[in-house]
């Protein structure tokens, strides 16, 4: 009898164990099939961006357990509440299981919601607030977010402006007032034309255009220009504070001085460092002036079939040279309001009055400077 109470309680003992090895298999695979979903936001702290089209956060989705990843089978979802952030449509990447998308901050001060959902179901939740950027880190009197960053942005920018720039010499177009028609109030009316978004209806108003193809200008454009809406120009000295909006310390109107002082930064006085779009200063004695960079011209082949064939012949060009070029106003000459000149490089070079010759060595030539904007 004691042998067979020890047989049996063996055999319930083994018994009990396959049991327990059975529910601890059955939990093990119960586990493994749950998905475990970690969603981190780098740099969530702090929850702040600036309003400048460049901040950046990384949402990165990881499945840390067995299975299909996230990404193939496109079981997440992102919702953003609010026009202050925006995803970028290319994802930057796969992390594991997973993947990791930008969040990029737009040109709108605001909050934003982002939520994170899974097979339909909200897993997380980020709130960010985006400010305007009102740093002033390089100290020119201009706030960050004006400056055009991209490199794209900024090749439109030149690109309208030395075509807004050349069509005045041809045909001066009707909105530039005639009461800004200097060689300041050419240098303005291009910069702010070619801060427009150019539209049909903005063409239509251009009786000739060299090259209509020109991207706009991505990051903002005029009068939504941030910060400083329409008044462009700095009119004093000074790094940029809030309270220089309600101070006006921009205007819409800026004499060649003050273009040069305030909007825009020396390069040098050596030529050669120009691109098109800079500007060239010369002072005698108290009065300042100002010339507008080319460049080699694009356009002239399109515009002797279009305009005044005898106009192009006399600036002494030709459309098949390599030779750069400069713009400019003369401003009131005698009894006239003064005209648009064109002239190239090699000519001004020997202009009979020494103080037009932009040379180092000529102390009335100040140098090129270049817009803010593009710093």
């Amino acid at each position: 009898m004691k042998s067979l109470r020890f047989n049996h309680n063996y055999h319930y003992s083994r018994y009990m164990y396959v049991i327990a090895i059975s529910i601890i298999v059955s939990l093990g695979i119960s586990c493994g099939k749950q998905k475990v979903i970690k969603i981190t936001l780098e740099p969530e702290d702090p929850p702040i961006m600036y309003a400048n089209n460049l901040e950046q956060r990384i949402l990165a989705i990881q499945e840390l357990s067995h299975g299909q990843p996230i990404l193939s089978n496109q079981r997440y979802k992102i919702l953003v509440e609010g026009d202050s952030v925006k995803i970028l449509e290319k994802p930057l990447g796969l992390i594991g299981k997973g993947v990791a998308l930008t969040l990029l901050s737009t040109m709108k001060a605001g909050d934003s919601r982002i939520s994170v959902l899974v097979n339909q179901k909200l897993e997380k939740e980020f709130k960010l607030k985006v400010i305007n950027d009102m740093r002033d880190r390089d100290q020119d009197g201009y706030p960050d977010v004006i400056k055009l960053v991209d490199e794209n942005d900024r090749q439109a920018f030149r690109d309208w402006f030395v075509q807004i720039v050349e069509l005045q010499f041809y045909d001066q177009n009707v909105r530039w007032d005639e009461g800004n028609r200097d060689c300041s109030g050419l240098a303005r009316f291009a910069y702010m034309e070619s801060l427009k978004k150019h539209s049909e209806q903005w063409k239509s108003r251009w009786g000739h255009l060299l090259d209509w193809t020109i991207p706009d200008i991505k990051k903002y454009n005029y009068p939504d220009v941030p910060v400083i809406k329409q008044k462009l120009f700095r009119i004093r000295n000074g790094r940029f504070s809030t309270q220089d909006i309600e101070d006006n310390a921009f205007s819409i109107f800026a004499t060649s001085e003050l273009l040069m002082r305030y909007n825009s930064r020396f390069i040098g006085k050596d030529l050669s460092m120009a691109r098109p779009g800079d500007l060239l200063f010369f002072r005698n004695n108290r009065y300042f002036h100002l010339m507008i960079y080319l460049g080699v011209p694009k356009g002239e082949k399109i515009l002797m079939q279009k305009t005044n064939a005898r106009k192009l012949k006399n600036t002494g060009s030709h459309y098949d040279n390599q030779e750069p070029y400069l713009v400019y106003h003369t401003g009131p000459i005698e009894k006239t309001r003064g005209e648009v000149r064109k002239v190239s490089v090699s000519t001004l070079m020997k202009h009979p009055n020494p103080k037009w010759r932009p040379i180092p060595v000529n102390p009335h030539f100040l140098g090129v400077y270049r817009w803010n904007i593009l710093n």
